[in-house]
């Protein structure tokens, strides 16, 4: 490895008229810094750091390097780690690089199957954060940073950067890493956003829409399901659903902010489903656009979803056995399945390459509803009341209800438009654990195997849904693929593993790729796929885990991806802990 270069003195950003010693709004403040050198490497110079409150503009950090480098970018997390956000982009990019917190939680590492913190992500606000961002030619490249738009998700927000390390590539280091590179046999992974934090950065702009996608260049995600609803609340200009405001999140600061840039971009006259799924065809990346069919949180917390639609068609609700109505609306109706096909028709009329449904969340769909609750008693002679919930003729018959109202469709509107395309438009469907718990919780996988009605089947964690046996004894992802493997046997449909935890090392990724390929999935899907592409250090293995033939021996050692970086001196005052007596 080459000596690395570094950039300590952020003081010399431009404009230098945005910079400050001492906070200002509207500035960014400079706050000189020591590394320790008993335990790191000796640097001196000054961070910029901005908080939520000052409305920081762009800066300039100028670099004058030649040739590929490993660029890294250290920073102070602060009193809150989890709510570290930047932005950064080199001269040659579309667009900004969403920066995340680099902080792995405990429940992360329980889904690892450790109860030891690592190491190297143990770090507090006496230390800096050092992590790999990117590797690229910086010829002619200079780097800007910039702090979120105000009002961005988390609410505090703060955001800062204590130096470039740029890292010549040697000529192996740059032959491993055109190894590396996508081709149609790696681009297997599968990205979701689940939408609650799509436009929680606050995109008021085509760039900023673009954000969203730009993590996907050059990475090994082929398909990414979008979402762009959940119910009938989109964050699209409808014509069917309703679009989420400020007024309707007024009680939820991510839903407000999703509703303020709603309303931003539209003032604007930007339709970011559009701008989306164009952006995403330009990097070779697929959209199928996704409905979260989530029902609003139980009484009186329901404001996020009281569209109107919703509130006044109270008669379109699941209900009980004994006619209680629940929050979910009900598939059984035809109102409530053509507003779901209404919406995925406008995603696909903007380009969508298909659809998916988040079946793993939201249910019931379909439960003793006036109609179904008829016509099982005309089929069969009994009140499915009156028999067990797993009754296997009564999980056929509401299965059937779903199939009928929703899946069949859905097919059919999806095979419309890709005659149109003369391609075939996909349907992918996250599912429960084990085919018959789909079938008790109307989703009649079985069916849509044998009629070529899906072609992605993914597997998400699933441990608080009832089963066809009456308990919650759910199986575990690795668990669950094989019998889904089997179970589409001889079709070209493929069955995905669900990736957890959403916080990991990079070491962490490569290890969950193998033990998931060992069971048999064709390819990997990462929940919260935007959450995760924002810690690069991490992203930069994540996206890379389709070259499924390289993961016994990676060409490149992960390991200096992250480090921490004792501080001995910040502001011109000592970091001994022993004497922060601030709280």
């Amino acid at each position: 490895m080459n000596e690395p270069i570094y950039f300590t003195d952020m003081g010399q950003c431009e404009p230098s008229h945005a910079l400050s010693t001492f906070s200002r709004v509207r500035h960014w403040s400079l706050w000189d810094y020591e590394t320790d050198p008993a335990r790191t490497v000796h640097l001196k110079g000054r961070m910029l750091y901005a908080s939520e409150q000052t409305e920081s503009p762009p800066v300039t950090l100028r670099l004058n390097l030649k040739g590929p480098h490993a660029v890294y970018l250290a920073s102070h997390h602060g009193w809150e780690p989890q709510s570290y956000t930047m932005k950064a982009r080199l001269t040659k990019d579309p667009c900004f690089h969403r920066l995340f917190d680099q902080v792995v939680l405990p429940k992360d590492l329980a889904s690892l199957g450790r109860k030891e913190q690592f190491t190297e992500r143990t770090f507090s606000r006496y230390d800096l954060a050092e992590w790999l961002w990117r590797c690229e030619d910086l010829t002619g490249q200079d780097i800007t940073f910039a702090r979120p738009n105000l009002g961005s998700f988390r609410g505090k927000v703060n955001a800062s950067i204590a130096y470039v390390k740029c890292v010549p590539l040697t000529d192996g280091e740059v032959a491993a890493l055109e190894r590396l590179r996508p081709t149609a046999q790696t681009r297997t992974l599968m990205g979701s956003i689940d939408g609650g934090e799509t436009f929680s950065w606050l995109p008021e702009s085509r760039e900023e829409v673009w954000e969203e996608m730009e993590p996907f260049r050059d990475s090994d995600v082929g398909i990414v399901c979008y979402t762009i609803a959940r119910l009938d609340v989109c964050v699209f200009p409808t014509r069917v659903g309703t679009v989420r405001t400020r007024e309707m999140g007024y009680y939820h600061p991510t839903y407000w902010t999703v509703g303020d840039s709603m309303e931003r971009l539209t003032a604007h006259g930007i339709d970011p489903l559009k701008e989306t799924i164009d952006y995403a065809h330009g990097i070779g990346v697929k959209i199928l656009v996704t409905n979260r069919p989530a029902a609003p949180h139980m009484a009186p917390y329901q404001e996020g979803m009281q569209t109107p639609w919703y509130m006044e068609n109270t008669q379109w609700r699941c209900r009980i056995e004994d006619g209680r109505p629940l929050q979910q609306m009900s598939f059984a109706y035809p109102e409530v399945a053509g507003k779901f096909l209404g919406i995925f028709r406008e995603g696909l009329e903007r380009g969508a390459d298909g659809i998916c449904m988040m079946w793993c969340r939201g249910w019931p769909w379909v439960m003793y509803e006036e109609p179904v609750v008829k016509s099982f008693v005309e089929k069969h002679g009994e009140d499915p009341r009156k028999l067990p919930r797993n009754d296997p003729r009564w999980m056929q018959h509401k299965a059937d209800v779903m199939t009928d109202h929703f899946i069949r469709p859905m097919r059919k509107i999806l095979d419309e438009f890709g005659q149109a395309q003369g391609r075939r438009l996909e349907a992918a469907y996250y599912v429960m654990d084990r085919p018959e718990d789909c079938l008790y919780n109307t989703l009649d996988v079985r069916t849509w195997v044998r009629e070529g009605l899906v072609d992605y089947l993914m597997i998400h964690p699933n441990g608080w849904s009832e089963g066809a046996s009456g308990k919650r004894d759910n199986l575990r992802v690795h668990d669950s693929v094989p019998l889904f493997k089997e179970l589409v046997k001889g079709t070209n449909i493929k069955v995905y593993a669900d990736v957890y935890p959403r916080r990991m090392p990079a070491e962490g990724y490569l290890e969950r790729a193998r033990f998931y390929y060992g069971t048999g999935a064709d390819g990997l899907m990462y929940w919260d796929v935007d959450r995760r592409t924002s810690r690069k250090s991490e992203w930069f293995t994540g996206a890379k885990t389709g070259h499924r033939d390289l993961l016994d021996a990676w060409p490149i050692d992960v390991s200096p991806h992250f480090k921490v970086v004792p501080l001995s001196m910040i502001g011109g005052l000592s970091t001994d802990p022993r004497y922060d007596t601030t709280g």
